[in-house]
């Protein structure tokens, strides 16, 4: 059976995604306590609702799940943070988290490499180095605690054959996920991959995740730590100092326990939105959940007031399965039916507009996302709600405005056209409710033949760009010819500016929205 808890909801200024599963939250001051955000309170709860292999775990799966930590004893780990060894420091962090690990029924190993002191200090003698220095048990906390006291910083830093090794240490076990705690200061010096390992052992269909602790790294080290974390579908911590590394290590061993313990960990902030489009809530970013249950066809309606050259993006969270009303219309969680709800954005008529309505109908963790482009300042209000399905009272929100002027204008339009410099690259954005950009470079002396380069960051994304040459306010369309990466247009001898018309050309009811680069400067002869 899955149970939940409850965590209250800080509105969230701004969000930060620092690798997997790292986040930094700014704490608006209303009087609650704080609360991870949107992406932290997804990847909990699918910690809980699905195996690592991506499928959903029935309230009937009682199995035990395995986790095995790789614990780093390389020579590195004999460095000093704040006049301690950070070996003593993952010792004291590591041996404080295995209490919460023997309060469940997990199945808990524990591995090291680099701590053998009988062999030479060499690559050969070294890599080799990595044991299961403490078997698979539950409530073995003190046999755990006891063969990581005994370790020694010394040798080399075998990861990738550590992971290898710890995959086929957890393919023998019976359990329902499978997953390693990989905690470590350093890359790989024994010459394997652990990104590819990492991949190779999350694919091979075991129910087997890898996620990182990552302790004082440098940007190169920290960008594998992460890529490691990624590629073994788990989750990256990140460690500075004592404190954090005693968090991180929290952090990740509080992976294996909502697993095992089947606890979803809610986030509550309930803010009721208005029955009607006229009674619209105004609403902040922030993260929120709608606090009541809503019938099938009833929506609730709250009002975001972003400013022109502003990209709105709302994501939907599913916190529950199906809820419904009991006899005196409180909701009530059932135990297998799928949640449900929709978001969407309207104008002041209630015209849908941006991108198509996010809908989701599945297990919690499940997710929906909806996108508006500002080009006006008249914002836009979103609606809440399902046509075929109750909807959760705990159905969580968040909100964020996100910058997309083009350049240093909100939105370079056919009726406010932005200027370029010549050479100069600038970022503009497109899609959704924008319909086109366009852009003014002031004829140079000398120069008639320019090249255009336009890069969108969606690769793929579907656009038109016309051309024209500009005298005494009218414009005449010229041709191009592409050559390579750049549109190569002549402009007459006579025009006084040439104008770019970036169209956007995605379908109506699909647009998507995209950042993109565009220089434009003299052609080589």
């Amino acid at each position: 059976m899955i149970r939940t808890s409850t965590l209250a909801a800080a509105l969230l200024l701004s969000t930060t995604i620092a690798g997997n599963g790292q986040t930094t939250t700014t704490l608006v001051a209303n009087d609650v306590p704080e609360c991870p955000a949107f992406d932290v309170v997804q990847r909990r709860i699918l910690e809980v609702t699905r195996g690592s292999d991506g499928q959903e775990i029935t309230p009937e799966d009682t199995a035990a799940v395995a986790v095995e930590i790789i614990f780093d004893a390389s020579g590195s780990m004999a460095g000093r943070i704040g006049g301690d060894t950070k070996l003593s420091l993952a010792k004291d962090a590591l041996e404080l988290a295995l209490g919460r690990l023997d309060q469940t029924s997990a199945m808990v190993g524990l591995r090291a490499y680099g701590f053998d002191t009988s062999v030479d200090k060499t690559e050969a003698a070294s890599c080799p180095n990595t044991a299961l220095i403490s078997s698979f048990a539950t409530d073995a906390a003190p046999a755990h605690r006891r063969a990581v006291r005994g370790l020694s910083a010394y040798g080399y830093t075998p990861i990738a054959a550590s992971l290898a090794a710890a995959g086929i240490d957890l393919a023998a076990l019976e359990a329902r996920d499978r997953m390693i705690i990989l905690i470590s200061d350093g890359e790989e010096t024994c010459g394997g991959d652990p990104v590819q390992t990492a991949a190779d052992l999350n694919a091979q269909g075991v129910a087997l995740s890898t996620n990182v602790v990552g302790f004082d790294l440098d940007a190169d080290q920290r960008a594998q730590m992460q890529a490691i974390a990624q590629a073994g579908g788990g989750a990256y911590f990140d460690a500075r100092d004592k404190a954090s590394l005693a968090r991180a290590i929290d952090d990740a061993v509080g992976v294996t326990v909502r697993k095992q313990e089947r606890v979803i960990e809610k986030c509550i902030n309930p803010l009721l939105g208005g029955p009607t489009l006229e009674t619209a809530v105004p609403v902040e970013p922030g993260l929120y959940t709608i606090g009541e249950l809503l019938e099938k066809s009833e929506g609730r309606y709250y009002r975001i007031a972003s400013e022109a050259g502003q990209r709105v993006v709302i994501r939907g969270l599913l916190q529950s399965r199906r809820n419904l009303p009991d006899a005196a219309g409180n909701a009530v969680e059932t135990d297998y039916a799928l949640g449900a709800f929709t978001i969407a954005g309207v104008d002041a008529n209630e015209k849908p507009v941006g991108s198509r309505p996010g809908r989701v109908r599945d297990l919690p963790g499940t997710s929906a996302r909806f996108e508006y482009l500002d080009t006006d300042g008249t914002g836009v209000t979103l609606r809440i709600g399902d046509n075929y399905d109750y909807v959760a009272p705990d159905t969580l929100f968040a909100i964020d405005l996100v910058p997309a002027a083009d350049g240093d204008v909100a939105d370079a339009s056919e009726d406010r056209p932005a200027t370029l410099i010549p050479e100069f690259p600038i970022t503009g954005h497109i899609g959704l409710d924008d319909a086109e950009d366009t852009w003014i470079l002031p004829a140079i002396p000398g120069v008639s033949r320019f090249a255009v380069r336009f890069a969108p960051e969606l690769a793929d994304f579907r656009h038109r760009i016309r051309l024209a040459s500009v005298k005494d306010g009218a414009s005449r369309r010229l041709s191009g010819e592409t050559i390579g990466e750049e549109l190569i247009v002549e402009l007459p001898a006579d025009a006084e500016a040439l104008s770019l018309r970036i169209e956007n050309r995605e379908p109506k009811s699909a647009s998507r929205f995209t950042s993109y680069q565009l220089s434009v400067g003299a052609a080589a002869p």
